[in-house]
């Protein structure tokens, strides 16, 4: 239930997000366009109050459905469940997170998060647990079903996070370099008196130097707000750090080196966590 939540919260957050900044984008095309190409329509600034009450209504939505914190927060409590459930099998305990100084910020001292997450623990108490299991299939078990997709999920993610940073960065420079070129163009007066279709060349050039920055800007500020470059980087060093705990629980002869490789993966999986929610924290779907 925690996954499906965060899954529903976190894509209203980013599309939501990424709507807000189109349709400033959008915003500044509409007045652009109405003022020099049909300057008698004024109904067209409508379009244009549509789009500025859109943003406003989306900002409202978010804050009053508080989209951002149950993103950051379901995936938190779904990431520790996860492990916990892979932890008890050893009857290995989950304890309350601890906070180092420099990730403070993850939690609050009452966060709702804690109670939630040790009230669900108390539903497998520990003393029902048994270590008679076979060790090697259960080593075979932890490593397919727990550490290998893992680490298919920070890959995938990882490489996921890196196009998208270097399509919008590469896009957003393209529209930057192109306007540069119209500008000049326009600076010397190279289309004025000519046409294209039924409209003139100069105030054509004049709009897509206003609109072209607009959408480019649009482009970087979901690239920042989204931490692409940041999280990718971050995913690639957990598939580096997972491998080499699956290759030490792979070498693990007994239960207790078992136990001792597992809570390193506890330890490593939460600083992420905890890493990553300081990031978002203060990533709030807000006005460009």
């Amino acid at each position: 239930m925690a996954h499906l939540l965060k899954r529903r919260y976190e894509r209203l957050y980013t599309w939501g997000g990424a709507a807000v900044y189109a349709l400033a984008a959008a915003a500044v095309a509409t007045v652009t366009i109405q003022t020099l190409f049909f300057p008698a329509n004024h109904e067209l600034v409508w379009l244009e109050v549509a789009e500025i009450a859109a943003i406003l209504a989306l900002l409202m939505l978010s804050r009053i459905g508080d989209w951002h914190r149950k993103w950051i927060d379901y995936r938190f409590l779904s990431e520790r469940l996860r492990t916990a459930l892979f932890l008890s099998v050893f009857c290995v305990p989950v304890e309350r997170p601890a906070l180092p100084p420099h990730l403070s910020l993850s939690h609050t001292p009452n966060d709702w998060l804690n109670t939630a997450f040790e009230a669900i623990l108390e539903k497998r108490p520990l003393e029902y647990c048994k270590l008679d299991i076979p060790f090697e299939p259960l080593k075979n078990f932890l490593i397919s079903a727990w550490i290998d997709e893992q680490i298919s999920f920070y890959a995938t993610n990882s490489t996921w996070n890196r196009r998208r940073f270097m399509l919008l960065s590469e896009t957003g420079d393209g529209l930057f370099t192109l306007t540069l070129i119209l500008a000049a163009i326009h600076a010397m007066g190279l289309g004025d008196g000519s046409s294209v279709g039924p409209l003139d060349t100069t105030a054509l050039l004049a709009a897509l130097t206003i609109i072209l920055p607009a959408v480019a800007g649009t482009m970087g500020a979901i690239r920042i707000k989204r931490e692409y470059l940041r999280n990718s980087e971050r995913y690639a060093h957990m598939v580096r750090h997972l491998s080499v705990i699956g290759n030490q629980i792979k070498r693990s002869g007994n239960h207790a080196e078992l136990i001792r490789t597992l809570r390193e993966a506890n330890e490593v999986t939460l600083r992420e966590q905890q890493d990553w929610r300081v990031v978002f924290r203060f990533r709030e779907i807000d006005t460009p």
